[in-house]
């Protein structure tokens, strides 16, 4: 596989801006600010968050509900990236509005 450095650049670049943009929403916990892009796969959400403590210390975790590299899912995990991608910068779009 070879990868566009260019295209790579721009990709990273999207996401560092959607991420900082998406992290002034204080509302929700910052697993689920960072994973706000959360298709539903069979009925059921790519990503589950949990609340965990240790030490005191609260924290959030987020996982995949299934294995994104297994069998149908492998062709499904190639086009969600491509769609995370489309819909930051589609939101980035609408903020700047």
């Amino acid at each position: 596989m070879s990868i566009d450095d260019e295209v790579f650049k721009q990709n990273l670049l999207l996401t560092q801006l959607y991420c900082e943009q998406q992290l002034h929403n204080r509302d929700k916990n910052y697993a689920s600010i960072l994973r706000s892009y959360n298709p539903e796969v069979d009925e059921n959400p790519c990503f589950e968050f949990n609340q965990l403590t240790y030490d005191l210390v609260s924290y959030f975790t987020s996982r995949w509900t299934f294995d994104p590299l297994s069998g149908w899912y492998r062709d499904f995990f190639y086009d969600f990236l491509g769609e995370q991608i489309s819909t930051s910068a589609l939101i980035l779009r609408e903020k700047q509005v």
